[in-house]
């Protein structure tokens, strides 16, 4: 049984912030070689009346080229009371190496605070943090007391 997330699963941020106004915004190719599954979360801003924030998931076997969106993945938020929402969409099993994840906005303006991507179950374990990572610490069973 995995106990720990820290060890076990990967996180990029895969887009920084969008401000609103931005049509269309393709986050970073996520390479997912060993991974079982990957789960991309887009976080929401400020949304204004009537904004839409759609999600969808694309993937290719070259990281710079050729992606195409995979059927029945896209979400979206629904009004604007999604502000600093999160949207989630997962892939078990990718079924080609690379991953990204498109967000576009319509109607009104849409703010994205950022796309991460968690990989899951990676063979090489533990998993290694990328420089967006700036500290992490891990506690088994930590006794009360001060921080």
């Amino acid at each position: 049984m995995i106990k720990s997330i820290l060890k076990n699963v990967g996180v990029d941020r895969v887009m920084e912030s969008v401000a609103a106004g931005t049509a269309a915004n393709v986050s970073d190719t996520v390479d997912t070689a060993g991974c079982e599954s990957v789960l991309f979360n887009v976080t929401l801003g400020a949304i204004t009346t009537n904004g839409i924030a759609t999600a969808k998931l694309s993937q290719s076997d070259s990281s710079g080229s050729g992606f195409a969106d995979l059927l029945g993945t896209s979400i979206a938020s629904t009004a604007d009371a999604d502000a600093q929402g999160i949207l989630q969409l997962e892939i078990i099993d990718p079924g080609k190496r690379y991953l990204r994840c498109t967000v576009t906005t319509s109607v009104a303006n849409v703010e994205i605070d950022n796309v991460t991507a968690l990989t899951f179950g990676k063979k090489k374990m533990p998993i290694t943090e990328n420089d967006d990572i700036i500290g992490s610490e891990q506690h088994i069973a930590p006794a009360e007391g001060t921080a």
